[in-house]
């Protein structure tokens, strides 16, 4: 769980997500690794079904691919279902077969998820539940979308995706400010004291403390707690900062990334070399005079 930007709003208004998204798209836009790695156009993007937001999110990003919490989905057809007069005892066995463990949002190939699918609607039928139009056009699809998508992206995992981390950031806001509202400025010191927090936890990882520790791929970043302790605060915000700074992109070893980790360009062993020239530059600054 790591809080990031903060976005504060209070009407979720379409034109509210739209303004924000297209400010970090045109960022994205604006900035070297970013651009260099296409971010723009492979970019992931995450929420429940709130109809403003993921409307918002495919105009400013136009080319990226979304995942729908399942988590929000559950609960959205246990309402629907509920709303419907659905027996307990049925409504639960549908929400297990579409979100439980080995249910459709888990499935591992299209042939398992059409076939779970399909056991689904038999037992809508078979109860003459009036749900049909409503599985097919508003559960379905994005069940299905989310799967295609973890199937194409291996790293998402085989299990049903949902924003856990962002319901859980909330958990700790509510326990902050006792579950009361708060004038703005009392909740942004709130949110500013959470994520300092936060960062102290990170750089506690790089020292090999706390209860966070350091994935295979930053595993460079690493310094032994001794070293840590003894530096300055200087040198220690300065690994930090060179933590912070790396997108985690690893193309080949032969690649020269910028002091302040904003650039990575591809690297050369060679000298250059004027057109014919056959001596080293370095070693060969100056020669005998021709008499």
């Amino acid at each position: 769980m790591f809080l990031g930007p903060v976005f504060l709003h209070c009407d979720g208004q379409f034109g509210t997500y739209h303004q924000l998204f297209s400010h970090l798209s045109g960022l994205m836009a604006d900035n070297a690794p970013t651009t260099e790695m296409r971010l723009s156009e492979s970019i992931i993007t995450g929420s429940d079904e709130e109809k403003a937001l993921v409307k918002a999110l495919k105009l400013a990003f136009p080319n990226s691919k979304h995942l729908f919490c399942m988590l929000h989905c559950k609960d959205n057809v246990r309402h629907h279902l509920t709303k419907m007069g659905v027996a307990q005892d049925l409504r639960e066995k549908l929400l297990t077969l579409l979100f439980g463990i080995g249910g459709a949002t888990s499935a591992g190939d299209e042939k398992t998820l059409e076939d779970q699918l399909a056991e689904v609607m038999q037992k809508v039928r078979m109860s003459n539940l009036d749900v049909t139009d409503y599985l097919q056009e508003k559960v379905f699809p994005k069940i299905t979308s989310n799967c295609k998508l973890m199937w194409q992206e291996k790293w998402l995992g085989q299990q049903m995706w949902s924003n856990n981390n962002c319901e859980s950031i909330n958990h700790v806001l509510k326990v902050a400010i006792d579950w009361k509202p708060q004038r703005v400025r009392a909740l942004v010191d709130h949110i500013r004291d959470i994520v300092r927090l936060q960062y102290n936890d990170v750089k506690r990882a790089l020292c090999g403390q706390g209860e966070f520790q350091l994935t295979p791929l930053f595993a460079k970043h690493y310094v032994p707690f001794v070293k840590w302790s003894g530096g300055t605060d200087e040198r220690r915000e300065q690994l930090f900062r060179a933590f912070m700074s790396d997108s985690g992109v690893r193309r080949n070893d032969n690649t020269v990334t910028s002091s302040d980790g904003l650039l990575t360009v591809q690297g050369n062993n060679k000298v250059a070399q004027k057109s014919k020239q056959t001596q080293r530059p370095r070693g060969h600054r100056s020669g005998r005079k021709q008499m």
